[in-house]
């Protein structure tokens, strides 16, 4: 099995922009990974003004 995450920071966006761009952002990698045979695993977190989607792929 592999592991990796997805990080979406507020580099590049406003602060007023910032949680809905990176949500989309976020959104628009996840499905990318999901494509490539990616699962998430959990929900997404939070932290530090930063979105994270843990992603697996069972071989």
């Amino acid at each position: 099995m592999q592991y990796r995450v997805i990080c979406v920071s507020n580099s590049g966006f406003s602060l007023t922009d910032f949680p809905k761009r990176a949500l989309e952002r976020l959104t628009k990698e996840v499905n990318e990974a999901i494509a490539q045979g990616w699962e998430p695993l959990g929900g997404v977190s939070v932290y530090d003004a930063q979105f994270m989607q843990a992603m697996i792929k069972r071989r």
